[in-house]
């Protein structure tokens, strides 16, 4: 079972665009708010999602905070995406992929783009950006740090069973 988890506060601009995309590719949808003032968990409830209140601490409390609910969901792996992110086709066609193979994958890196006036980046040190933004629930966490925080293995790989892999290239940040 794939869950999605997304931190949200006030993210009705973003929200429902970023739920059209993953809401036929994953089996649960959990929304982490953190006290959101708009319609974002109006948005969040038309999509049937799973809304769970947390006070914001900071970003790898929070999502910490997400992978415990999703593990209570049955998770067997976890895709990390923000509201003001979309997974495009090609993206939601290898996730689906994953839903009929049994992974030995601990998580997915996945090239990340980033969009700026509608158009993609492409210089700056930002194209694309390999992230890990699909790992298996039981040996991924997100980094304890303040900022510039990453999801990390917690695992200890005996027979290298367990290993990162590369994945799609179609992960979009506006």
């Amino acid at each position: 079972m794939i869950v999605a988890v997304i931190l949200t506060l006030n993210e009705e601009i973003h929200l429902e665009r970023c739920l059209s995309s993953i809401s036929e590719t994953v089996d649960k949808i959990i929304v982490i708010d953190s006290g959101s003032s708009d319609r974002t968990i109006e948005i969040a409830k038309r999509f049937n999602c799973i809304i769970e209140s947390n006070d914001w601490i900071n970003y790898s409390k929070q999502f910490n905070y997400g992978i415990s609910i999703a593990k209570k969901h049955n998770a067997e792996f976890i895709l990390r995406i923000d509201a003001d992110e979309y997974v495009d086709f090609t993206l939601n066609k290898s996730i689906q992929r994953l839903k009929h193979e049994k992974s030995l994958c601990a998580g997915y890196y996945i090239e990340r783009y980033i969009k700026f006036a509608g158009r993609i980046m492409r210089h700056g040190g930002v194209f694309p950006v390999k992230v890990i933004r699909l790992f298996n629930a039981d040996l991924g966490a997100c980094e304890e740090k303040w900022m510039d925080e990453h999801i990390e293995d917690t695992y200890i790989s005996v027979n290298d069973e367990n290993k990162d892999c590369e994945f799609a290239n179609n992960w979009v940040k506006e």
